[in-house]
């Protein structure tokens, strides 16, 4: 059985190392498995509100498209 390292943290705690450290993914998932195991409304808000933060995190940023010489030329000269 996997321990729960936030187990003693309130939610409001938990909130706090989230919007300190949205930028660190281990964090955040760590923050997420602790909040799978509990079941009130803002707990619930919180693990809704990481997971859209990582969902969007692992999309591109940018779409990625293969352009030809012909439009990178219209490009460059444009």
């Amino acid at each position: 059985m996997e321990s729960r390292s936030h187990f003693n943290k309130s939610t409001a705690e938990l909130e706090t190392i989230y919007r300190n450290n949205i930028d660190n993914i281990a964090i955040l998932n760590d923050i997420l498995k602790e909040l799978q195991a509990r079941e009130k409304p803002k707990a619930v808000r919180l693990r809704n509100e990481i997971t859209s933060t990582l969902a969007k995190k692992n999309r591109p940023t940018l779409p990625l498209k293969i352009l030809s010489n012909k439009q990178l030329h219209r490009i460059l000269i444009y």
